[in-house]
């Protein structure tokens, strides 16, 4: 004679059918953001962005010299003499600092001769380890300029 304890009996099928849904439930959840980033991964492309600037990652020698600002970001315009293209540039150079609201303390301007064989129809960004690090050429929109600059002091908020 066999003695069962009220309420553990198995039903017809053998399986607590109705106890099983909240763990399919709960598998169910756990598995829905695996399944929905493969399928963003697979079908779903991001628009590319790209930078208003030239992206140079060099050293830059000529920053080895004595008097180059230490420990700060650099607008660096080089040529000989300054013309009516030079003012220009100076001036888009002064606003885009400006611009940059708390960061412009970490930017220096910097108008130098062109000993080093830089380019002359721009300006470049210059990191606090001396390297060029963007190249901005004569014409480029300075809003989007301002964003791009903005974007790396950002990113880079333990440098200078």
């Amino acid at each position: 004679m066999q003695h069962s304890v009220p309420g553990t009996e198995l039903p017809p099928g053998g399986v607590w059918r109705a106890d099983l849904r909240p763990l399919w439930l709960i598998l169910l959840l756990a598995l829905a953001p695996v399944v929905a980033s493969t399928a963003l991964y697979v079908w779903w492309q991001p628009q590319a962005t790209h930078s208003v600037g030239t992206l140079l990652v060099q050293p830059l020698p000529a920053a080895q010299a004595q008097g180059w600002p230490q420990a700060r970001w650099v607008l660096l315009s080089v040529g000989q003499g300054c013309d009516a293209a030079c003012r220009q540039r100076r001036f888009a150079m002064q606003q885009i600092r400006t611009a940059q609201g708390e960061a412009a303390e970490r930017m220096q301007l910097l108008l130098q001769a062109n000993r080093s064989g830089l380019r002359e129809d721009g300006f470049y960004l210059v990191d606090p380890q001396r390297n060029l690090v963007l190249f901005y050429a004569d014409g480029t929109p300075p809003t989007a300029v301002i964003r791009e600059i903005g974007k790396v002091l950002k990113t880079n908020n333990g440098l200078g």
